[in-house]
This record gives C-alpha cells, sequence and structure tokens, in this order.
C-alpha cells in the first residue's frame, strides 16, 4: 500500500511538472490544466489529512490535529475551486483580490487551531533550546524576507489596499505555520514519526516561499496564470499528503 501511494504522488509531480514545461509553449493550455489540478492536489492532501484523523480516531488528541490540519487543506481546497471558476468561467486571469482569498484565509485558523492542540498535548517539550531556536530562526527568516521583499513593493506598486495586504499577509501567515511545524518536526526528531512531520514541513516551507515570490512578482506585473511558480504549491501539496501518509505508516 505505501508503494501504491508512493507511486501516486510521485505521478502526480511528473504529471504537473509535464504540464507546466508543455505549458512555457502552450500557455492557453497551462491556464486551463492548472486550474484543474489546484484543486484536485488540495484534495488529495486534505483526503490523506482525514485518513490519518480517522486512524487515530477523533477521540484521540492527535486525531483532532490532523482533523483540523486536513479541514484547512479542504477549506483552501474550496478556495481553489473558486479562483478556477474566476478563471475558466468568467475569463478573469489573476482574480486577486477574489472571493477565493476569503476560504484561503479562513483556512489559516483551523491549522493554528491543529498546532495549538499540538502544542498543548506536547507543551512539555518546547522549553527545549534546541526546539525553540530552529522554529524562531525558520519563521524570522520568512518574515524577513517578506519585510525586504514584498512590503516595499506592497506599498509602492500596489493601487488596492486589499492587494496590498493580502500580497505581504500571506507569507507572514506562512512564517508562523513554518514555525509551528519545524516545533512538530523537533519533537518526533530521530523517532518513527519524523519523516512524516518533515514532510508537512517542506509542504509548509514550500508555501512561504511561492507566496514571497509569487505576490512580489505579481505587484510587479510579471504574473500569469500557469506561470512556473506555481508548481511549487502543487508539491507542497502532495508532500503534506506524503506527510500525512507517512506519519501514519510510521505509526505502525
Amino acid at each position: 500500500m505505501s508503494r501504491a501511494v508512493d507511486a501516486l504522488l510521485i505521478f502526480l509531480a511528473a504529471l504537473s511538472g509535464a504540464f507546466y514545461i508543455y505549458g512555457l509553449w502552450d500557455k492557453p493550455f497551462i491556464a486551463f490544466s492548472s486550474n484543474i489540478l489546484f484543486p484536485v492536489y488540495a484534495l488529495v492532501s486534505a483526503i490523506f489529512g482525514f485518513h490519518v484523523a480517522r486512524k487515530y480516531g477523533l477521540r484521540s488528541l492527535l486525531g483532532i490535529v490532523f482533523f483540523f490540519l486536513a479541514l484547512g487543506l479542504l477549506i483552501w481546497c474550496i478556495g481553489e475551486i473558486v479562483w478556477s471558476i474566476y478563471v475558466l468561467i468568467y475569463g478573469i486571469e489573476i482574480p486577486f483580490p477574489s472571493p477565493a482569498d476569503i476560504f484561503y484565509i479562513i483556512g489559516y485558523s483551523p491549522l493554528f487551531m491543529a498546532f495549538a492542540l499540538f502544542m498543548r498535548i506536547f507543551g512539555w517539550v518546547f522549553s527545549e533550546r534546541m526546539i525553540k531556536i530552529p522554529s524562531m530562526a525558520s519563521g524570522l527568516l520568512i518574515l524577513a524576507a517578506v519585510s525586504f521583499i514584498v512590503v516595499p513593493e506592497a506599498l509602492t506598486r500596489s493601487g488596492n489596499t486589499i492587494e496590498a495586504a493580502l500580497a505581504v499577509a500571506y507569507p507572514m501567515l506562512d512564517a508562523i505555520l513554518v514555525a509551528l511545524a519545524v516545533i512538530a518536526f523537533m519533537v518526533f526528531w530521530g523517532g518513527r514519526l519524523a519523516r512524516g512531520w518533515l514532510y508537512i514541513l517542506i509542504g509548509f516551507a514550500l508555501l512561504g516561499i511561492v507566496d514571497i515570490f509569487y505576490y512580489y512578482y505579481d505587484l510587479l506585473g510579471l504574473i500569469w496564470e500557469g506561470h512556473p511558480l506555481e508548481i511549487l504549491w502543487l508539491i507542497s501539496y502532495l508532500a503534506m499528503a506524503k506527510g500525512f501518509h507517512d506519519v501514519w505508516i510510521g505509526r505502525e
């Protein structure tokens, strides 16, 4: 079963890579196909998360943690669907800001709730310096990148207050998620669940990186529907799906 899951995720990663490479020469193709891939990949990640939550059981605190992680991804999936509707049906190439952002922003809430519960479970570990320093450093690194890369462009180039606020907010929210994911990974460092949490951390880290550069380039007017940067978003969904799967495999 594990090999079949790995094969599926590798296939999806290769498929997205092939689509985006071909899309360099055929922008209408990638503009259409990318808006199909995003909701599907987000849903795949959410399904894996709900599967792990079901395996742990909602009477288990860790089961609730994974339920909230999956719920956040499911809400993001709805946001991806709304974005795709604006692109494919209404013909708006980059619907930013749009009602899709409502779901993207709301989706962070269950993710933060998941990590808040995680900290309640493993709070006795957090006083250790080896956990505090990497988590704070990773979060501060992203915040510094946002401050020096995105914020200046948001203040000078954006004529839309909401657009500027969102372009800054997304990477900052990601910075918090990355710091929290580092904590979760360090808690299980050296254990059987470490590999799964490493993939979840990679997923959130990729999300933070692409959010910084995507919205920076968007403020510069250098983004189009199907831009190669988008592949990092897709891989982040697959990395989290892999992480959810490996967490359960490590538990067995």
